[in-house]
Parts: structure tokens; C-alpha cells; sequence
């Protein structure tokens, strides 16, 4: 009896939770940040990664440039540990080919490897791939912008 009682507790309460969750997204309308907090909320995820007041294409440009600087300055600063031997290049020998020419990337070049590019990310991302392909028509150019500086200068901007 107990055990009966049990599955039918356990049953009604799913699918008491996925009515909720399913009323949950579709009172969202397609605002991405409620159906985006609604699945984390049921995958026990803590909030979204973005915070709450960017309201503007001007504010996610902005967002999207400090956060990528900021992780290749960590990124970066990786490589100055103790562990390192600061006497010590972390590469040996040069190299010895050049790049005489270089032909910059276009957005269209660009856009088509960000829009094949994978949505998975992790909680580290300062955006999720698929925000950013959201505003990739106003993130093109800066993006653009910085593969063909890295690549001109040899380094990350």
C-alpha cells in the first residue's frame, strides 16, 4: 500500500513540476533571458551569467569586449606563475617562417565560422555562444576586429 501511495505521490508531483515549468515558458513569450533562467532554475544552475542591466546593444558591445579582455589578461598571467623559470623562454627555438602577406578576415568570413561554431559553454564564458550569436550582427565588427589585429600583430588583444 505504502509503496503504491508512494509512486503515485512521486508521479503526480513530475508532472505537477513540468506543467509549471512548461506555463513557465510559454508565459515567457521568447524573452531568451526568462526561458534561459527557467531552465537553470529546473537544472538547479545558479543565475544566468549575464547581468541584469544590460538593455542595450551598446551595453552587451561593451559587456562582450571587457569580459573577453579580461579572460585572455588571466589567461595570460597564467603563464607568470612562480612555477615558470623567468630565465627560461616558454618556447625554445624561434621561428623561422614569416607571414609576408596577410589578408584580413571579413565579417562574412567571420559571422559564417561564429554561426557554425558549437552552442555549448561553460559557466567560466562571460557570455553563452548562443547570446552571443544573438547580437552578432552588433559584435561582427569588434570580433572582426580583434582575429585580424591578433593575427597582424602576433598577439591577443
Amino acid at each position: 500500500m505504502f509503496k503504491v501511495s508512494k509512486i503515485l505521490v512521486k508521479n503526480t508531483l513530475a508532472s505537477a513540476k513540468s506543467e509549471y515549468y512548461n506555463t513557465k515558458i510559454k508565459a515567457s513569450k521568447g524573452n531568451q533571458r526568462t526561458v534561459f533562467n527557467v531552465v537553470n532554475k529546473v537544472l538547479h544552475k545558479s543565475q544566468t551569467v549575464l547581468p541584469n542591466n544590460i538593455n542595450s546593444d551598446k551595453h552587451m558591445t561593451h559587456y562582450f569586449n571587457n569580459n573577453f579582455c579580461q579572460k585572455v589578461l588571466n589567461i595570460n598571467s597564467g603563464f607568470h606563475s612562480s612555477t615558470l623559470s623567468q630565465d627560461k623562454p616558454l618556447v625554445e627555438e624561434s621561428c623561422m617562417s614569416m607571414m609576408d602577406t596577410f589578408d584580413p578576415f571579413t565579417e562574412i568570413d567571420i559571422g559564417q565560422l561564429l554561426k557554425r561554431s558549437s552552442n555549448a559553454f561553460c559557466a567560466i564564458d562571460p557570455m553563452p555562444t548562443w547570446r552571443m550569436k544573438d547580437y552578432l550582427d552588433v559584435l561582427m565588427s569588434p570580433i572582426t576586429n580583434i582575429v585580424n589585429k591578433s593575427l597582424l600583430f602576433s598577439q591577443y588583444l
